[in-house]
């Protein structure tokens, strides 16, 4: 009886001693790997010179929210995930162009920004961009997207309407990732404009080791060009190589 207690206890002091050499070098919030994972992320996501015409409207921070459009592209949990990091969210509108940008803004407008997500494991990004790209993740995303904007007003008007969802092709033909663009009208008042507002909502993702990087645009009034998407991809691809995390 005597050794099955010793036993009993010698095992629960090994736990216990595993449960502190996680916390310190590898598991639950590991500094070291979190460290690393927020310098890869700051090295990748978009920065001042990369759009240089446009300005900025919120600076960079590190964020608890997981991957775009939750469940329908994603069944990952908040242990899944090591870090995730925004980019400062860059804009211009008509009549503004660099330096600080505030609320005031007018249509046409353009945003654009990035959010690299690392993951605990290599694994969980790339099927993170798969599921992004099956042919029923733009339903999903639709449905989603009408399920947010459903009560919500400014003043009396509903803040978007007339929601669609659909699949864009990935800029980067050697790379697989996925884009999605939601669509639909935006209140006026939002803008200080007299009618109802275009919106397109652009999001292209794609997976690099442990890692997810998304780009997110938004065009009021018009869509973020193309070209330009194009290129910041190019830009988070190839840092994202640079800088690969093992």
């Amino acid at each position: 009886m005597i050794l099955h207690v010793l036993k009993m206890t010698l095992s629960l002091l090994v736990l216990a001693m595993c449960c502190v050499l996680l916390a310190a070098c590898g598991g639950g919030g590991d500094p070291v790997a979190k460290t690393r994972a927020v310098a890869f992320a700051n090295a990748v996501n978009l920065r001042g010179s990369d759009v240089p015409a446009m300005g900025r409207f919120v600076s960079g921070f590190e964020t608890r929210n997981g991957p775009p459009f939750g469940s329908c592209t994603t069944h990952l949990g908040a242990s899944n995930e090591v870090v995730a990091v925004e980019s400062t969210w860059f804009l211009r509108s008509r009549g503004r162009r660099g330096g600080h940008v505030g609320l005031a803004v007018q249509p046409p407008i353009e945003g654009a920004h990035s959010v690299v997500y690392v993951m605990r494991e290599p694994g969980l990004a790339s099927r993170n961009v798969a599921t992004a790209r099956s042919v029923g993740t733009p339903d999903c995303v639709q449905r989603l997207s009408v399920k947010e904007a459903s009560g919500r007003f400014v003043g009396r008007e509903p803040y978007k309407r007339e929601i669609a969802a659909s699949s864009l092709p990935f800029p980067l033909s050697s790379v697989e990732g996925y884009g999605l663009r939601v669509r639909g009208t935006v209140a006026g008042a939002v803008y200080h404009a007299k009618r109802r507002q275009v919106f397109y909502e652009d999001t292209f993702g794609f997976a690099t080791g442990p890692a997810e990087i998304v780009l997110y645009t938004v065009g009021i009034a018009r869509p973020f060009p193309s070209a330009v998407e194009r290129r910041l991809l190019s830009l988070l691809y190839d840092r994202a190589k640079t800088h690969a995390l093992s």
